[in-house]
């Protein structure tokens, strides 16, 4: 008698980052996750008519996936949606570039639980936003990213605004006076590591 292989299912909260098609049916997906950084997953069959996880896997929504460790790569063998609001296209623009910011510093599989984080909080922000305070939200999240990755160093006028992961109009306020120094300090980070 064989004994069936057991699976150990992983759950975790994720974004995607980006797809591409793989073979007649199936799909590959860069995820940002909370539990294991960024990560390389596959989705079979994914593209067929009938999917039950076609509607899910969309790039730049936080969603919760049901993840196969595999040899090469991860499995998604489930999604399940997480209740929040759904993003214009000017809205989910000012998601996309941090997030593409993070798939071209972070390499391989580190956890860093509040990368995550700071695209979930923004994610759940911007709908509440004027245009303008879109902009601040995205550009305080591209100076926290930085940080927390280590291509900058914040000055201490920055204070608590640089830890927090919140971008509630108290914390949007504070940051407009130092928001050419953080442009500043982003720009010139993307610039000496080669990025922008």
């Amino acid at each position: 008698m064989y004994a069936l292989p057991v699976y150990r299912i992983y759950e975790t909260e994720g974004v995607i980052i980006s797809s591409r098609d793989k073979g007649e049916t199936s799909r590959d997906f860069k995820i940002l996750t909370h539990n294991f950084g960024v990560i390389f997953a596959s989705a079979q069959g994914v593209r067929r008519f009938n999917s039950k996880l076609k509607s899910f896997l969309v790039s730049f929504k936080p969603v919760r996936f049901f993840l196969v460790r595999g040899r090469e790569t991860w499995r998604i063998v489930n999604v399940m949606e997480i209740e929040g609001h759904r993003l214009g296209v000017s809205e989910r623009s000012h998601v996309v570039r941090p997030l593409s910011l993070i798939s071209k510093l972070v390499q391989g599989e580190e956890p860093e639980p509040r990368l995550y984080c700071i695209i979930k909080e923004l994610y759940a922000a911007l709908p509440t936003m004027k245009d303008v305070e879109q902009s601040l939200a995205e550009e305080l999240a591209s100076l926290r990213i930085m940080f927390i990755l280590g291509y900058i160093r914040v000055p201490e006028s920055f204070g608590s605004l640089i830890q927090s992961l919140s971008f509630s109009d108290e914390v949007i306020a504070q940051f407009v006076p130092l928001r050419r120094e953080a442009i500043v300090l982003v720009n010139e980070a993307l610039r000496v590591s080669h990025l922008s």
